[in-house]
């Protein structure tokens, strides 16, 4: 089991063949933590992660534990000439998790070299449409790490300082789209 998300977060868009449950979970342990520390820093993790109760931040388990709650669940929020959304930090994890997977199953490593993963009755999906689901989880990445910097950066001190050490991560592109 994950931080925040499990395999059974995978449906709907975000759909994975059940019989891959067990690998995509091992996939979720080997990725979304990082992913969150690379949201953050890694101070600031540990001290959201202090505030999970059953994989959901608990509002009064600590001082920062409403920004917690803020940044986990989805919102909008003005902030100078632009209008930041996040649809919550679930669904901005399984879409990133959601490409990372996908990436990898789609191509296998075999003694003939790097091939395509496909069944004889499927067809091939075409790679620069995953980059959707990357953008999207950008784009509440971005406006997650806006809200904690310059939005309400109040709701994020441990003593008189934001912990934040968030690392930037950008747009992707394929030429396949």
């Amino acid at each position: 089991m994950g931080v925040l998300i499990t395999s059974a977060n995978f449906v709907g868009k975000y759909a994975v063949a059940k019989t891959a449950y067990s690998d995509l979970d091992a996939f979720i342990n080997d990725n979304e933590e990082q992913l969150i520390v690379d949201l953050m820093g890694a101070v600031m993790y540990a001290d959201f992660k202090s505030t999970l109760n059953n994989s959901v931040p608990v509002v009064g388990s600590n001082p920062n534990s409403q920004g917690y709650v803020n940044i986990y669940n989805s919102f909008y929020a003005d902030w100078g000439a632009d209008i930041y959304k996040s649809k919550g930090m679930v669904l901005m994890l399984t879409a990133f998790i959601y490409f990372m997977y996908m990436k990898q199953v789609m191509y296998q490593a075999t003694s003939q070299g790097t091939v395509v993963n496909s069944s004889d009755t499927g067809k091939n999906v075409n790679p620069g449409n995953l980059y959707q689901y990357w953008n999207e989880a950008i784009d509440s990445y971005k406006a997650i790490q806006e809200y904690i910097q310059n939005i309400h950066p109040e709701l994020f001190n441990i003593g008189y300082t934001t912990p934040f050490n968030g690392q930037e991560k950008t747009y992707g592109i394929s030429l396949f789209q």
